[in-house]
């Protein structure tokens, strides 16, 4: 949901240097296979446009025959709709790969690899056939088919969208005008990057009292006899005793420093990126691919560098107005590298500069980047160590068995939040962050005391996976406020609700 993110916008005061991109401005998605880019059909469906809408189709339905990535997609999709594909689901407590799932939908493993391989680097950096169905992106498609007329949705959003607009219905309609904004986007940034964001709340929390401790590596975390937790830091000589503990860190590092309380999380993994920011001084040398950027999957041959994908962001900042901070003309390019194909950590990964050689040999073949044109260019690099934890087959088991390990450990005073546990992302890391807090502030109410993240932040694992979703009408106004052209509910007193 969108519209988590515009609370603390609102409240930070953050609207005018929020940037929207509207969905009738929407950018080209590419895959590079084998040994090009290939744009992803975007169909028209818009009655109001029959001519762009017939064109649009049947631009795609050429795609799919001419593009050798797209091989046997049409057998595909006769068995994924027709043949019973569409059927597949899990049982509770049961999961499989992404690839496996799909795989057996579709039947055709090579097109599975070309385009949900793709996908997965771009969000995960991690393999498909490792990855878990139950957990992320696809969870919904192990459903079953919804009664006729109806959709799924996440059960835990009924909470999350009564919360929201019992808090602020009252107090805030530039928050109601945000959040609608919100949901006619195609994606939104702040103007100087998210750092916005948590720069602002850093700045209010401490006009408010809150003691930040920065550069004190935690070495070890327990529980005291009182039942409070006990941290040990490199600049404490007595252990540091506090109420509520809430770790955001990767999983497995927690698991190292709980002197292994908490074995299932130290049975998490993670992957590490490496971020290459290249600045041309020519623009525009990614026309005609105009768009976010591109994706490649592990079935693209030489892909020696282990380039995952590559982000334009000339074209998502500007394109046509100038959206971030840039006055010097030229064409920047993000380039992510690594992710599952380091897993054996190959010497060079901690090489800067052979790293960015790699990554500009890349996209300079990519994109037929001539020598001149690559003069001049000026890059740099950060490693990103661990820092997209992988949700492997069996992941809400694991969850559970967490869950319960930190009570038994820790008395539930030790909490857990972010990618590790939640799926990666702003939004998810948003949501997590507000609902611990939420919890902690004993801020749930109502029936949905039985449907919060619990005192260690991963009791919703603990519901069956059949009994995470529920089943509304795409006409609820109540279920769906801000989406299929509904706008935001009035005010819930208006409707009789007692709060």
């Amino acid at each position: 949901m969108y519209s988590l993110c515009w609370t603390p916008v609102s409240a930070l005061e953050l609207e005018n240097e929020l940037q929207v991109r509207s969905k009738d401005e929407p950018l080209g998605n590419y895959i590079y296979y084998p040994d090009h880019l290939v744009a992803m059909p975007q169909p028209i469906f818009d009655q109001n446009r029959p001519l762009d809408s017939a064109d649009s189709i049947l631009k795609t339905v050429k795609t799919l025959l001419d593009e050798p990535i797209f091989k046997g997609a049409v057998p595909a999709a006769m068995k994924y709709f027709f043949r019973g594909g569409r059927k597949l689901t899990l049982k509770d407590g049961e999961d499989l790969s992404v690839g496996e799932f799909f795989g057996r939908a579709t039947g055709n493993r090579e097109l599975i690899d070309n385009t949900l391989g793709a996908l997965m680097h771009g969000v995960w950096g991690g393999d498909l056939w490792n990855l878990s169905m139950q957990s992320g992106l696809f969870s919904k498609t192990t459903l079953p088919s919804p009664e006729k007329g109806k959709i799924w949705y996440p059960r835990e959003d009924e909470e999350l969208r009564e919360r929201m607009f019992r808090l602020h219905s009252h107090a805030n309609e530039m928050l109601r005008n945000l959040m609608a904004k919100g949901e006619n986007s195609e994606y939104i940034w702040f103007k100087k990057g998210f750092s916005t964001l948590t720069d602002a709340l850093i700045r209010v929390l401490k006009q408010l009292g809150v003691t930040f401790k920065l550069n004190d590596p935690v070495q070890s975390i327990s529980l005291h006899p009182s039942e409070r937790i006990a941290i040990k830091s490199t600049k404490t000589v007595q252990n540091a005793l506090y109420d509520k503990v809430v770790s955001t860190i990767y999983a497995k590092t927690l698991a190292g420093l709980t002197v292994n309380k908490l074995p299932s999380l130290a049975r998490s993994t993670a992957v590490t990126i490496r971020v290459v920011n290249i600045w041309y001084p020519t623009p525009n040398l990614n026309a005609p691919f105009n768009g976010i950027g591109y994706l490649i999957p592990s079935t693209t041959p030489h892909n020696e560098e282990g380039v995952l994908g590559v982000l334009f962001d000339s074209d998502r900042e500007h394109r046509g107005r100038n959206y971030g901070g840039d006055t010097v003309p030229g064409t920047k390019f993000t380039v992510m590298m690594g992710g599952h194909y380091w897993d054996t950590e190959p010497s060079y990964m901690y090489d800067e500069n052979k790293c960015i050689a790699m990554a500009k040999a890349a996209v300079e073949r990519h994109l037929m980047i001539s020598e001149s044109d690559a003069a001049g260019a000026v890059a740099i690099t950060k490693l990103c160590h661990n820092c997209i934890p992988q949700h492997t087959v069996g992941h809400r088991e694991r969850m559970v068995n967490a869950h319960h390990e930190l009570l038994r450990a820790f008395k539930g005073n030790l909490a857990v939040v972010g990618g590790s546990y939640q799926t990666p992302g702003i939004n998810s890391a948003l949501r997590g962050a507000a609902d611990i807090a939420f919890q902690i502030s004993g801020g749930f109410w109502g029936n949905y005391a039985g449907e919060t993240v619990g005192k260690t932040g991963l009791q919703r694992f603990v519901r069956p996976m059949s009994d995470s979703w529920r089943q509304a009408e795409k006409g609820d106004k109540r279920a769906f406020p801000l989406k299929f052209g509904h706008p935001p509910l009035p005010e819930w007193h208006e409707e009789g609700r007692d709060d």
